[in-house]
């Protein structure tokens, strides 16, 4: 073979190998792009899956927040009806008290104006006295 054949032949090749090259090049290039889709995948469903357990978790404390809340409520309310019950009963006792009150003071008023009107004829009756004993000292 002389070097002109073997030159064409080398140039032959080289146009074949090229598009070969090529081929085995974007081959490789899916094959990679391929495990790197895989990777990312798994990368997603592991994030996704610390996000669900991180929601549940939430979640729970969300649950037991709410919970406690609602029993603090529950609390809050059952206090709430108690001071309700307590003012009511003071508001009873302060009215029973307010007319106890008022029938006392009746009751007083009017011993008063007994006593007043006993005084008053006791003054007549010292007045009368000393009158007599006015007129007893003229005639003795």
């Amino acid at each position: 073979m002389d070097v002109q054949t073997l030159n064409n032949m080398d140039s032959v090749f080289k146009k074949e190998e090229v598009p070969l090259f090529i081929a085995q090049f974007w081959q490789q290039r899916a094959a990679l792009a391929e495990r790197e889709v895989d990777s990312l995948k798994e990368q997603l469903a592991a994030t996704v899956k610390r996000a669900q357990l991180a929601d549940e978790a939430d979640g729970g404390s969300d649950s037991q927040r709410r919970s406690a809340t609602e029993r603090q409520l529950a609390s809050k309310d059952n206090e709430i009806c108690q001071l309700v019950e307590d003012v009511q009963r003071l508001q009873s006792q302060l009215s029973e008290l307010e007319n106890q009150s008022v029938c006392q003071r009746a009751k007083l008023e009017e011993e008063l104006s007994q006593k007043s009107s006993i005084i008053q004829r006791l003054e007549a009756i010292i007045e009368q006295q000393k009158d007599y004993e006015e007129l007893k000292k003229e005639f003795s």
